[in-house]
């Protein structure tokens, strides 16, 4: 009943494995019943026996300790019993017979390993130095075909074991793994036909060997080693790689300590890259043995990736052989072995600057001869040689100087010569060739000379290039008298030898952080100059441009040069510095920015003032640009227009302040919906225009129309961006706007972290913003005279020049070159770079994100200073907080992001040290010197922390340049915040617990980090293309049109306007003409703005002809047309849209006292529909002055009134204004009242002085008209703003002969006595009026000073 029960009990639960063993239980307890009894007779031992199995079997996952020896033994029995049975195919049972004697075996045997692996383990306790038994315990898998003889050793001798036995069971052990061995290598042969070469592997084992003389661990290995190669060769089908190679794998793998990782490597690499892979891994277990594992392993293996494979192995083998001692002192450490001199050791510093060396240069026999021949301790030397040598050959050949076999030696033999002319020792010292104090004015001597040469002064450039040995060293020379006791380095006098010899393209240099760029601008300006160029240097700022050109002046001066900047507040001081002595043949150098540059040529070109005056006449121009990937690059499309202030756009301040309060009561629940929002407020706008609540003159409904879409979309923008992202709020720290002490909206550039005071953001999104943070709202502003980055620098041609400290992707250089048609020039540093990345650390969550910096910065100040750069100001706010939470004190931290944070120079006076932490945006990670204290080299130098992607490379490597500069020591890392949703499910994150979810992401950050970077270079590759395809397209489209209108403004300007002013005196002729000319380019700047979605939908070069065709027809035909044999009164009639245009016409007019022709304007301003007023009263002015035949008294009045009414129904929109800014506080967010107190509200107070100036010009206007009355005051309009009919007038000439009839009206006057009897007026009014007109003319009547039209 007991084996029944339990049959039954396994079958009561319905799961797969109960249901497999209750068949089994079954069909067993069938056959054991059978008649006849097969299976042996049924015995109390028997039924014990069954018992026994069918509970080890329903228990068999929790198997333990098995003491039934003798039960497993009979298992081996009843498995012989169902052999014979199945001898005899013919029996009825015979499918029972075989399922179980199948199934019997396959227990005994699993039943036979777990006791095996069971007593080896009670053993191994007991003997914990028979290491072999822990094969069978971790490794039973390797005895499952054959373990008998191990098994029948065991219950042999299972009551007593020794030490003897003990061995016995090793040797059995020993001889099973090393039969496995002999299959896998038989496999192996067969596979590739080599000569054995693993012999000298420490898991090999050779016929003979005992187990004794073998580590079980590394036999497991190199099995495992050959069965990776096997997997492998079996998947290519046979050994694709060279056959010596594949010999220095087995040799390499041969050195190995513990050759597991390799082999995690090997099975993941294709063969090709096998001899490469372990090599690296080779160097870098001898590296973590020597120096212990560190934060640089990551890093190391990164650089050895780098390094050909032929240099990794003679490096390798050097190593092992010259470093032998030091390498087994870190294996026998517990050892007696002698202690190593240090002189005769390889410092951890030394090892990690020759494998970065090594990855920088390319290989050739000559190069590895060089190496092979040096011992490995001046390899960092003889690398940092070679790499100097190997660049300045491929940048010479690549700027046209011919080398040849010995080219590089003529090249550095010159260099040499150089030295020795000027009695130079090395970079740092200068012998006293002349006497002490004539050094200047000996180079003046000399300069001199050569300037007045006749030959010079014929062709400078000719002269000078012919005499390269003699000028090249007198500008050298003169920059270290100039400068002592600097002299030029090597790579900065090769970056002045690249530019000269560039022949007919433009030369960009990458010239390191730290290595000295204004030096080299200024010996190649100085070339330059005396070749008689006009050379320009831009620099990224106005503070750069003020310092170098500061520094090298005196060096100029040695050279007989004149040299200036354009940076002061005062224009003429800066033309000045264009117009220097024009009558040398040497040409003069000036510093700027670019933007300053560009302006003074549109100034010049289109404007007609004359600021360069002869400068480029007659001479080759020059540009030096420093940071020329951020200028050329980055900012190619960045456009820079003159301020051109077009009067009929102050009309649009009450149409964006009702844009603005649309979206402000605009619910936002998802930025996906602002398209939506967009068009239903657009359609809002427009109705509430069309139908006058919303205050536009008639004349912009067009433009309205075409732009409120635009300006919507600007205002949502506005409404979402943060402060300390693309903007601050801050006062402006340039000279003449920081005493206002007012707060204003500055740009700032992400990329540099430089504020752009002169940078405005259009299409309303500059007023959105300023309505935002309640300042002063300043007019729309359209494009019309404007000079793109693109443009200005290819003015200069093939002698555009440019340095900077990365010059970025193949990508990017091609785009620089397609452009600019520039080469490029890959100069070395002058001292070997001792800079190492850290690993990477990222975050998913913002807290997480902060912590991680404030923590790393805390750990890594404690040795050294430390550098946090920021994507925006916000961030830098938020990490300053966190580490004073974790309490570091305020005045170690620094920050610097912000033009007046004079970081530079701090840490000049007191250089940066340990503790110090700066926190910055990308101001403090391009172009930035922070001083560091030369004790913390030992450290590790400054650390830089980089707490985010930036969109390039570029970027990137600007901010790890701040470090490890000149030879100094520094460290880099990333600590980023990441997308959650993207990693987590990637990674699978949440199946660990969270302490759990952080390692594993430690361990991802360097993974994820190379994610994020493959996605930024692949939006940046995706941007230079649209950025070449079309954006450049479409500058280029604004660019010849802005072309053919300059073209088109002169030629109307000299064909028509002059001709109609040619009587007039020159002063006043230049009045008219640019105030034509400025009606001219404002109707440019509406049509260019008109086109601006056909621009950018242009993707092909006939989208832009078909563009440019239509300018000619819509814009330069059409203004010809109009303008074609035409006069004074005519070029008023047809020219003249706007009711401005021709106001400004008029007052020209009046101030060359032309009241008739002023007339004539003010006429004209009215026809066009001016709202402002002035139109009324330039004609009621004109009126009186030109006292023509009629009434003038009346006919002034009447125009003064019409003004009076234009001044009212201003003040009443601006005190609608008035209403809605007051509320502004109210819809401010917590982060706005953070920055702006809700008591401060600039445009509110910009508001409200205008009524008061309004209400002025009202009471002199109602002074001036008196309490007249005519007919025109009772002309009954519809809607104010409509425009009268006849019928009107007749109607308005009939009430007011009523009203003269009646005694109401005498002469023009309102009789006095009717004032005093308002009661019996009205009813008079009511009982004899028309009911219709009587409560309008009741509401006249009653006003004291003033009539309204009702």
């Amino acid at each position: 009943m007991k084996l029944i029960s339990r049959v039954h009990q396994d079958n009561v639960v319905s799961n797969d494995i109960n249901i497999v063993h209750a068949q089994f239980q079954i069909t067993l307890l069938h056959v054991v019943l059978e008649q006849g009894n097969p299976l042996g007779s049924i015995d109390d031992q028997f039924v014990d026996f069954l018992a026994w199995l069918l509970q080890t079997l329903s228990a068999y996952e929790s198997i333990g300790k098995i003491e039934e020896i003798q039960h497993i033994i009979k298992l081996k029995k009843l498995c012989s019993n169902l052999e014979n049975l199945c001898k005899n195919k013919s029996h009825e049972n015979i499918n029972e017979y075989t399922y179980l004697r199948k199934s019997i075996l396959s227990i005994y045997q699993e039943l036979k390993i777990v006791y095996i692996g069971k007593y080896s383990t009670a053993l191994f306790e007991k003997y914990s130095n028979a290491k072999w038994l822990e094969i069978v315990i971790y490794f039973p898998e390797f005895f499952e075909e054959d373990d008998d003889e191990l098994f029948d050793f065991i219950v042999k001798n299972s009551t007593v074991f020794d030490m003897r036995k003990i061995n016995e069971i090793q040797k059995i052990i020993f001889t099973r793994i090393f039969a496995l061995q002999r299959k896998k290598l038989k496999k192996f042969y067969k596979l590739v036909p080599i000569e054995n070469g693993f012999k000298e592997l420490n898991g090999y084992i050779q016929s003979g060997c005992s187990f004794d003389k073998k580590k079980p661990y590394e036999v497991l290995n190199f099995n495992n080693l050959i069965d990776s190669f096997n997997n492998r060769l079996e998947m290519d089908g046979d050994l694709s790689m060279n056959a010596d190679n594949f010999i220095k794998v087995q040799q390499c793998l041969s050195c190995f300590e513990d050759i597991r990782v390799a082999i995690e490597k090997l099975s993941s690499s294709p063969q090709t890259d096998w001899l490469r892979i372990l090599l690296i891994e080779h160097i870098v277990e001898k590296y973590t043995l020597i120096f212990s594992p560190d934060s640089q392993i990551e890093n190391l293996r990164n650089m050895l990736m780098r390094v050909n494979e032929k240099i990794l192995l003679l490096f390798n083998n050097m190593f092992m052989s010259q470093y032998i001692d030091q390498i087994n002192q870190a294996i026998y450490s517990q050892s007696n072995i002698p202690s190593i001199p240090d002189y005769q050791k390889m410092t951890k510093e030394k090892f990690l600057s020759i494998v970065e060396l090594m990855g920088k240069i390319s290989v050739s026999k000559e190069c590895l001869d060089q190496l092979s021949d040096a011992s490995l301790a001046v390899w960092d030397i003889r690398l940092h040689e070679i790499e100097f040598s190997q660049i300045f050959t491929r940048e010479m050949n690549k700027s046209g100087i011919q080398v040849n076999e010995d080219g590089v030696e003529k090249a550095l033999l010159f260099l040499n010569r150089i030295r020795i002319q000027l009695g130079i020792e090395n970079n740092d010292s200068i012998k006293k060739t002349v006497l002490e104090g004539n050094e200047k004015s000996e180079v003046n001597r000399e300069i001199q000379e050569i300037l007045n040469l006749k030959s010079y002064q014929d062709n400078p450039e000719k002269y000078v290039r012919s005499h390269l040995d003699q000028i090249i060293p007198l500008i050298l020379y003169a920059w270290s008298i100039a400068n002592k006791p600097q002299f030029p380095k090597d790579t900065q006098i090769v970056a002045l030898l690249l530019v000269i010899h560039s022949n007919d393209k433009g030369l960009l240099e990458q010239v390191r952080t730290g290595e000295g760029k204004t030096l080299i601008v200024g010996l190649i300006a100085a070339f330059l100059a005396l070749c008689g160029h006009a050379v320009d240097i831009v620099s990224s700022n106005r503070d750069l441009a003020i310092e170098g050109e500061q520094k090298c002046r005196s060096f100029f001066q040695l050279l007989k040069l004149e040299s200036g900047h354009i940076c002061s507040e005062n224009d003429e001081v800066n033309h000045q510095s264009y117009r220097s002595d024009l009558n040398t043949s040497q040409g003069n150098i000036v510093y700027g920015e670019v933007g300053t540059f560009q302006r003074d040529i549109l100034e010049e070109e289109f404007n007609s003032k004359k600021i360069f005056g002869k400068r480029y006449e007659n001479r080759n121009k020059s540009l030096i640009v420093d940071e020329v990937d951020n200028m050329c690059l980055d900012k190619a499309r960045h456009v820079l227009y003159l301020s051109h202030e077009i009067e009929s756009l102050k009309w649009l301040e009450t149409l964006f302040i009702n844009i603005w309060a649309a979206v402000l009561r605009t619910e936002m629940s998802n930025s996906d919906d602002i398209s939506e929002h967009i068009k239903d407020i657009s359609q809002f706008i427009k109705a509430n225009v069309q139908n006058k609540n919303i205050s536009v003159p008639d004349y912009m409904n067009e433009f309205v129309n075409y732009k409120i879409e635009r300006w919507v979309d600007s205002a949502f923008q506005a409404r979402i961006m943060r402060e300390d992202d693309h903007f601050v709020l801050d006062i402006p720290k340039t000279d003449d706007q920081h005493i206002k002490k007012q707060k204003n909206i500055i740009v700032l550039d992400k990329d540099t972290g430089i504020e752009q005071y002169s940078t405005r953001w259009s299409h309303g999104l500059a007023q959105f913003l300023e309505l935002k943070y309640r300042r002063k709202i300043t007019v729309e502003s359209l494009k019309a005279v404007f000079i793109s980055n693109k443009a200005f620098f290819q003015r200069y041609k093939q002698r555009l020049y440019g340095l900077t400290g990365t010059l970025g992707s193949e990508n990017s250089q091609s785009f620089l070159s397609d452009l600019y048609h520039v080469q490029f020039a890959d100069l070395p540093t002058s001292r070997k770079k001792s800079y190492f990345q850290l690993p990477s650390k990222v975050s998913f969550e913002y807290g997480d994100w902060l912590d991680l910096i404030a923590k790393e910065s805390i750990e890594q100040a404690r040795e050294r200073p430390v550098l946090v750069i920021c994507e925006n100001v916000e961030a830098t706010e938020n990490i300053w907080n966190e580490l004073i939470r974790h309490g570091v004190p305020p005045h170690r931290i620094e920050k610097y992001r912000r033009d007046g944070d004079n970081v530079e120079e701090r840490f000049r006076q007191q250089p940066a040290t340990v503790g110090d932490i700066i926190i910055a945006t990308n101001k403090g990670g391009r172009g930035t010197d922070i001083h560091v204290d030369s004790h913390v080299n030992s450290n590790g130098g400054m650390h830089v922390i980089l707490s985010y992607l930036p969109e390039n490379v570029r970027v990137e490597e600007q901010a790890f340049e701040r470090t490890a500069r000149n030879g100094a020591a520094g460290t880099g890392q990333f600590i980023l915040q990441v997308e959650k949703s993207i990693y987590e499910n990637m990674y699978e994150l949440n199946q660990y617990p969270d302490n759990q979810r952080q390692k594993k992401l430690e361990d991802l950050s360097d993974i994820i980090l190379e994610r994020e970077k493959i996605q930024r270079d692949n939006k940046e590759a995706a941007r230079l293309s649209d950025l070449k395809q079309k954006s450049i397209l479409r500058l280029e489209v604004e660019e010849e049109l802005f072309d053919k209108f300059n073209r088109f403004k002169k030629k109307i300007s000299k064909e028509i306007f002059e001709p109609l002013f040619n009587d007039k005196s020159e002063k006043s002729k230049e009045k008219f003409l640019e105030v034509f000319e400025n009606i001219l380019k404002n109707r440019w700047a509406f049509w260019l703005d008109k086109v601006k979605n056909s621009i950018d939908d242009i993707e092909t070069s006939q989208g832009k002809n078909i563009l440019l065709n239509q300018f000619d027809s819509s814009f330069i035909k059409a203004i010809a047309d109009v303008l074609q044999k035409t006069n004074f009164d005519s070029l008023l009639e047809k020219f003249i849209e706007k009711p401005e245009e021709a106001i400004q016409i008029g007052k020209v007019c009046l101030s060359e006292n032309e009241v008739l022709r002023a007339k004539k304007c003010f006429e004209k301003g009215i026809t066009c529909g001016d709202i402002s007023g002035f139109s009324y009263m330039g004609l009621a002015f004109c009126i009186i002055k030109l006292k023509e035949e009629g009434n003038i008294q009346k006919q002034s009045r009447r125009e003064l009134k019409k003004a009076l009414r234009c001044l009212q129904a201003i003040k009443r929109n601006l005190m609608a204004n008035l209403k809605i800014a007051e509320m502004l506080p109210q819809s401010a967010t917590a982060d706005i009242l953070k920055k702006v107190s809700s008591k401060e509200n600039f445009y509110q107070d910009q508001i409200s002085g205008k009524p008061e100036v309004i209400g002025l010009h009202i009471h002199y206007l109602k002074k001036a008209i008196g309490e007249t009355v005519e007919p025109f005051d009772f002309i009954l309009n519809a809607k104010e703003g409509e425009k009268s009919t006849e019928e009107n007038y007749e109607r308005g000439e009939k009430l007011y002969d009523l009203l003269v009839q009646g005694g109401l009206v005498q002469g023009d006057r309102i009789r006095k006595v009717l004032r005093k009897e308002k009661g019996h007026i009205e009813k008079t009014i009511r009982d004899n009026i028309d009911p219709s007109i009587a409560d309008s003319l009741i509401s006249l009547l009653n006003r004291k000073n003033e009539f309204e039209k009702k």
